[in-house]
């Protein structure tokens, strides 16, 4: 099902057209094999593949959404503009979009052992990497910067990468499941424990922040304004939706929207051309990002893809 939500303000979600011939990808160094860029009026007709590059270590081609995973471990892509992004364990590799031209191989430094790639988000100009602790390891000794005595970062941070070098610019402190959720080459916005801050990347300072709370909450991006929802114990409970903060990622300006008398239904899945979307058990409903009024609700239906830069939601 489609259902067109209006005029799009960025694309947010990046594909990148790689495909991987045969069940199990044998080993082999990416650098060792040169891209086969599509030439040719067929490259232009919908599902053509653009280029194709063999990729290091083993991997399984599934069938369905789930797709070519890697055999140990999980793959993060991203894509923005001219560049592609792919990482796995600690390393994360770009290609030219259009080509799949290697542009560069990078190890993630300066991450505690154990420590991997958890999330890619790519914006014009930088690359930023959501890196999470090996499973029980704890943030002893983590500094305000989000990093050890040893300059490592200690919990779940982010590391913001030149998209033209694969050099890191600088590291975040970062939630759970927070992370980046805009940036540039001058600044990052990143969600951590309990605040929403912008940084100066040359400098690391605070440009602004925003205090949300401890307890982990769902959030989503749509345009300039990052939407978090407000509940009493966080996403992990049944606790309902009261209340929906909206926080302008330039200036850190914060509205609140509230239902009057009652709380939103369901739980946040996405924000898409001035709409915020809600899932439960009794479908997919639809609010204004302006105000919170509901605007359409569909029954028997779950979130299956948004695509933001047609306006678009696929629900199944």
């Amino acid at each position: 099902m489609r259902v067109p939500l209006g005029p799009a303000r960025w694309m947010r979600r990046g594909l990148i057209a790689v495909v991987l011939a045969g069940a199990v990808i044998a080993p082999s160094h990416i650098g060792r094999h040169r891209a086969h860029p599509c030439t040719g009026l067929t490259c232009k007709r919908p599902g053509s593949t653009l280029w194709e590059r063999a990729l290091h270590g083993s991997w399984l081609a599934e069938a369905g959404v789930v797709g070519t995973v890697p055999s140990h471990g999980d793959a993060y892509v991203a894509s923005s503009g001219d560049v592609a992004v792919l990482g796995l364990g600690n390393t994360v590799l770009a290609f030219q979009s259009h080509s799949g031209k290697l542009l560069w191989d990078t190890a993630l430094t300066g991450i505690a052992a154990g420590s991997a790639i958890s999330s890619i988000r790519v914006w014009p100009g930088v690359v930023a990497i959501g890196v999470a602790p090996a499973a029980g390891r704890t943030a002893a000794g983590q500094t305000a910067t989000g990093q050890t005595a040893a300059g490592q970062t200690a919990g779940p941070a982010v590391l913001v990468l030149s998209a033209s070098t694969g050099r890191t610019v600088r590291g975040y402190p970062a939630a759970t499941f927070g992370g980046a959720v805009d940036a540039d080459r001058a600044s990052t916005v990143v969600v951590g424990a309990g605040a929403v801050t912008r940084y100066d990347n040359a400098t690391g300072r605070v440009l602004w922040r925003r205090a949300i709370g401890k307890a982990a909450e769902d959030w989503s991006v749509d345009g300039p304004y990052l939407y978090l929802a407000v509940t009493r114990h966080g996403y992990l409970s049944s606790s309902p939706v009261t209340a929906l903060r909206r926080i302008n990622l330039r200036t850190g300006a914060e509205r609140v929207l509230r239902l009057p008398g009652r709380a939103f239904t369901g739980t946040l899945s996405d924000a898409v051309g001035g709409a915020v979307l809600f899932s439960g058990a009794s479908g997919v409903w639809a609010y204004s990002a302006q105000d919170g009024k509901l605007l359409w609700h569909r029954s028997a239906v779950v979130p299956e893809l948004v695509d933001s830069a047609q306006s678009v939601v696929y629900l199944a």
